[in-house]
């Protein structure tokens, strides 16, 4: 069974991962993980809860400490690759007629206890602000296909960058999956990580 890659073993990983790729094109350093810097991603932190109007979760404002979520792409996974992870908070969540995320429930509104954190192929990743989990909308589809993927997003993170490292050498992908699932004590999120191990292997 293996377990979650650390944020520096996914560091480390990516950068070899991607490393001949890094000597013909620099700009795929987005590809690998960093740090934020600590006054940075605390006024980034500052200027969500201000635009939101809204308290973030704990384990949200952890994550957003060690990983940098103005320069973070994880697989399919897109947050921000400019240094204005704000500015693409404020896209995934504005009110644009059609284009909403949560346009297909037959709600007015976003509802204000989920926020979408980053943009993935065919997932939209949503943020619950109350408890900190992770959830994953499918873009294309209902409401019955938003599933509670991760207690938190470090979890996410982790779990995501260790299927994207590892799916493709994992010889059963949907044991893989469980045994992801199982080391994140999160029985309902089995379906989404055996379809995430499948798309990455």
């Amino acid at each position: 069974m293996p377990d979650l890659l650390s944020f520096s073993e996914i560091q480390q990983q990516m950068r070899v991962h991607w490393a001949d790729a890094l000597t013909k094109f620099p700009e795929f350093e987005v590809y690998i993980p960093s740090a934020p810097r600590q006054e940075a991603a605390i006024r980034l932190l500052d200027s969500i809860e201000s635009e939101f109007e809204s308290r973030l979760p704990l384990s949200f404002r952890e994550a957003a400490l060690q990983w940098d979520l103005s320069r973070l792409e994880l697989g399919c996974f897109g947050f921000a690759t400019d240094g204005d992870y704000l500015a693409r908070l404020l896209q995934l969540n504005a009110a644009v007629p059609g284009l909403e995320w949560w346009g297909d429930r037959d709600e007015p509104a976003r509802q204000a206890d989920l926020l979408a954190i980053a943009h993935g192929d065919p997932f939209m990743v949503l943020l619950d602000m109350k408890s900190g989990a992770i959830y994953a909308h499918a873009v294309d589809d209902g409401s019955a296909n938003t599933q509670w993927v991760a207690p938190s997003l470090d979890t996410f993170l982790r779990a995501a960058g260790t299927c994207y490292l590892q799916a493709e050498a994992a010889g059963d992908h949907d044991g893989f999956a469980d045994s992801l699932v199982t080391k994140m004590a999160s029985p309902p999120a089995r379906p989404f990580w055996r379809e995430l191990v499948a798309m990455w292997a």
